[in-house]
């Protein structure tokens, strides 16, 4: 309910098309869901006992209490908060709220935070601190490992030595895989700031992040695939309801890519691959530039006001 209340931001009212659009998102969302709850990334999350659903739950209740008309700032950034304490990549969703309050935003988002890195005492704290910063220099590479770290390792490194050389080969292709989807997520964080905030902006920018927090920290097991819910279905319900109102192929390979996207994600390691490699880095990739392009094509707004900033 929590994802549908949030498709809702995305597409524009058509007082037409209502009636088709609750059609098309509840099929969509069946489609969605069925691959990311009754497949691969939920059962291997149950498998290893991973909590990464739980911080999905959490993000998606910042994003949504950040949109209310009258939201205030503190439970917000309690929700995104919880996640960041849960599994760390969804700080950057903290962003949102200093989007939407600026500067009033940053004293519950310290106080919070230390709070939380606290609670268990000083020692605990710092002793998470480091044992994070060691796990993040010396991640365990193979290739359930979806980080652009681990991709270039093993897979477009090994590609680029016998032209380059070992040294230039790790250097482009770490340039490659980290600075692509950066790239991407810097230009299109910028545009819908640019914009203004909106319930609407805020809803595609957590999208635009998600496939980012799989893509950067060099630590990215398969479990945390089942946040890819987000990206997916954004970017399955945009094209679809494009292609049924005015068709295009732009719009018909949104549609097919996303759904390609989530087959192959939804497939064990342990299958035989697909495409040229089980690694998820390139459909991770795929999603970032699909919701990218949702980003870009997105009238500025459609239904959804801006919301002024607080302060």
């Amino acid at each position: 309910m929590l994802l549908a209340a949030l498709i809702g931001f995305v597409l524009p009212v058509d007082g037409e098309r209502q009636m088709e659009r609750v059609g098309l998102v509840g099929m969509c969302f069946v489609t969605v869901t069925f691959f990311q709850f009754f497949g691969y990334p939920l059962e291997f999350a149950l498998e290893r006992g991973n909590y990464d659903s739980l911080a999905l739950f959490a993000m998606g209740m910042g994003v949504w209490l950040s949109t209310r008309p009258k939201a205030g700032v503190w439970t917000p950034v309690l929700f995104f908060s919880l996640a960041v304490h849960l599994k760390v990549y969804p700080a950057v969703l903290l962003g949102i709220p200093l989007w939407r309050h600026r500067w009033r935003a940053v004293l519950p988002i310290l106080a919070i935070n230390l709070v939380l890195l606290f609670w268990f005492g000083l020692d605990r704290g710092v002793e998470f601190l480091q044992g994070l910063y060691v796990y993040s220099r010396n991640p365990y590479i193979w290739v359930g490992n979806h980080s652009a770290v681990a991709f270039s390792d093993l897979v477009l490194k090994p590609m680029l030595i016998p032209r380059f050389g070992e040294k230039a080969a790790g250097l482009f292709s770490a340039f490659l895989t980290l600075g692509l989807p950066c790239g991407l997520w810097v230009h299109g964080a910028i545009r819908l700031v640019r914009r203004g905030f909106s319930p609407r902006n805020a809803t595609l920018g957590f999208a635009l992040s998600v496939p980012l927090m799989c893509i950067l920290p060099s630590v990215s097991h398969d479990y945390k695939l089942v946040v890819t819910v987000v990206p997916a279905l954004m970017a399955l319900v945009f094209f679809c309801d494009r292609f049924v109102s005015a068709g295009g192929w732009s719009n018909a390979v949104g549609v097919i890519a996303t759904l390609v996207c989530l087959v192959v994600i939804a497939q064990s390691v342990l299958f035989p691959p697909v495409f040229f490699t089980a690694n998820k880095f390139p459909l991770l990739l795929i999603l970032q530039g699909l919701t990218y392009f949702v980003v870009l094509r997105s009238a500025k707004e459609l239904h959804h006001g801006p919301v002024p900033a607080l302060g």
